[in-house]
């Protein structure tokens, strides 16, 4: 069971809640497009993107 999302607004980007069995616990997120994600996926060693 999960209540409602924090509402302050965090400054961080990509910065989420995840609960696990019983708490929840903020971490940082990668934040992509789609066509950034089917660049990273077929070429991992582009490091430009």
């Amino acid at each position: 069971m999960a209540g409602p999302t924090p509402k302050r607004q965090n400054p961080h980007p990509g910065r989420c809640h995840v609960v696990q069995h019983n708490s929840t616990h903020e971490t940082q997120a990668v934040l992509m497009t789609d066509a950034d994600v089917v660049n990273w996926l077929t070429d991992p060693d582009d490091h430009e993107s």
